[in-house]
C-alpha cells in the first residue's frame, strides 16, 4: 500500500491511497469465502454450490463493495498512523482509478484536529479593577425598587377594588382608591426597620454584583489577550458545530417564554443561516479561545486527580444527579471543566503578578 498526504488550508488534508491488486484479490477471496456462507442454492450446502452460481446470487458489485469498505477504512487506519494524523471529521472516499486486476486508486480530504500556537502567555498582564459603589448608585436602587414596588401595590389594590366594591360604600372606595403608598410601608414588607438598614442591604448586594462583574472583566480581558496571540487554523467544521450549539441555546433560551425558534427568527426578519453569519466571529473566537487554553493547560503539565473529580461527584446531594455524574462520559466533561478552571487561575495569577 501507498500513501500521500497533501496540506491544505484550514487544518485540512488529503490522503490519497494506492492499493495493490494482489491485496485486492487476497480481500476477495476472503469476502466471497464468508458471503458464500450466506448463500442457500437448491441441492447444495451452503457456501459448496459452484463459484459461478454462488457469484451470480451474490452478485459481483456486492462483493466488491464489500473488499472496497474493508480496505479503505484498513488502508485510512494505517495511513492516518504512519503520517500521525489526528482526524475530527470521517472519511469520505472517492474513487479515482480501478480496473478489474489492477490497483486501486481512492483519495479522502477530512479535517484535522487544528494545532493552537500561543505566544508568551505568561508576559499578559491585566490590572483588575477594584469594584465601586457609590452613595448614588445606592440611591438609584432603592428609588428604583421603590417605585417599582409602588406599581405592584397599584395594580394588586385596583383588583382588590373590584372584589370589594360590592361591600363598601362609595366613600370608602374612594379613600382606598387615594390612599398613598409609604415608604414605611416598603420598609416594613421587605423586611428592614429602617432606610438605614435597606440602604445598608442594597450596599452589601451591590457590592457583591460590582466584585463579580470585576473578576468578570477581569478574566476577560485575560483571554481577549490569549486569543489575540494565538494562531490557529480552525477548520470549518468546528465553527459549524460551535454555530449549531449557539442556535440550540438560543432555541433553549426561548422556552420558558414559550416562543419557538422559528416564530422568534421571524419576529426579528432573520433566518437560521442569516443569524449564523453573523455570529460567525463570535464562534471563531470561542473555538479559538478553547484551543488556546488548551496548549496553555499542557504548556503548563495542568493535571486532574480522580480524587477531584469524585469530589465533584459527591459533591451533589440529589441521587439520581449523581448517578448520572458517575458515568464515564460526564466524567470526562467533569474532568475538562476542572482543567479549564485550573487553567484560568494559573493565567489570572500569572497576569496580575502573583
Amino acid at each position: 500500500m501507498q500513501t500521500t498526504v497533501n496540506i491544505l488550508p484550514k487544518s485540512q488534508v488529503e490522503i490519497k491511497v494506492v492499493i495493490p491488486s494482489q491485496s485486492i484479490a487476497l480481500k476477495y477471496e476472503a469476502v466471497y469465502q464468508k458471503l458464500a456462507l450466506s448463500v442457500n442454492i437448491p441441492g447444495f450446502r451452503p457456501g459448496k454450490a459452484p463459484r459461478n452460481l454462488i457469484e451470480a446470487n451474490l452478485g459481483e458489485e456486492k462483493i466488491y463493495q464489500q473488499v472496497f469498505d474493508d480496505l479503505l477504512f484498513e488502508s485510512y487506519r494505517e495511513a492516518i498512523k504512519e503520517h500521525d494524523l489526528h482526524p475530527i471529521t470521517y472519511p469520505q472516499f472517492k474513487i479515482e482509478k480501478f480496473a478489474k486486476g489492477k490497483d486501486l486508486e481512492v483519495a479522502t480530504t477530512v479535517s484535522l484536529r487544528p494545532k493552537a500556537k500561543v505566544g508568551d502567555y505568561q508576559k499578559i498582564k491585566v490590572k483588575k479593577k477594584e469594584p465601586l459603589v457609590t452613595a448614588a448608585d445606592v440611591k438609584k436602587v432603592r428609588d428604583d425598587t421603590f417605585e417599582n414596588w409602588k406599581k405592584t401595590k397599584t395594580g394588586q389594590q385596583k383588583t382588590s377594588q373590584i372584589e370589594v366594591a360590592k361591600t363598601l360604600s362609595e366613600a370608602e372606595n374612594k379613600a382606598l382608591q387615594d390612599k398613598k403608598l409609604t415608604f414605611d410601608e416598603f420598609m416594613r414588607e421587605v423586611g428592614v426597620k429602617d432606610e438605614e438598614g435597606l440602604l445598608q442591604q442594597i450596599k452589601i448586594e451591590l457590592e457583591k454584583q460590582a466584585q463579580t462583574k470585576s473578576e468578570l472583566d477581569f478574566e476577560n480581558a485575560i483571554l481577549d489577550e490569549l486569543v489575540k496571540m494565538t494562531a490557529i487554523d480552525l477548520p470549518d467544521v468546528l465553527i459549524e458545530h460551535e454555530l449549531v450549539s449557539m442556535m440550540k441555546g438560543l432555541e433553549t433560551q426561548l422556552v420558558p417564554l414559550k416562543i419557538k425558534l422559528q416564530d422568534y427568527l421571524k419576529e426579528k426578519n432573520e433566518t437560521e443561516e442569516k443569524l449564523k453569519e453573523k455570529w460567525k466571529p463570535v464562534a471563531e473566537k470561542r473555538v479559538k479561545l478553547e484551543f488556546a487554553l488548551a496548549e496553555v493547560t499542557a504548556l503548563e503539565k495542568i493535571e486532574v486527580t480522580e480524587p477531584e473529580i469524585e469530589a465533584v461527584v459527591h459533591s451533589v446531594a440529589d441521587q439520581k444527579i449523581r448517578a448520572e455524574l458517575e458515568k464515564p462520559e460526564q466524567k470526562v466533561y467533569i474532568k475538562y471543566s476542572l482543567q479549564r478552571e485550573k487553567t484560568l487561575e494559573k493565567l489570572k495569577k500569572l497576569a496580575s503578578g502573583n
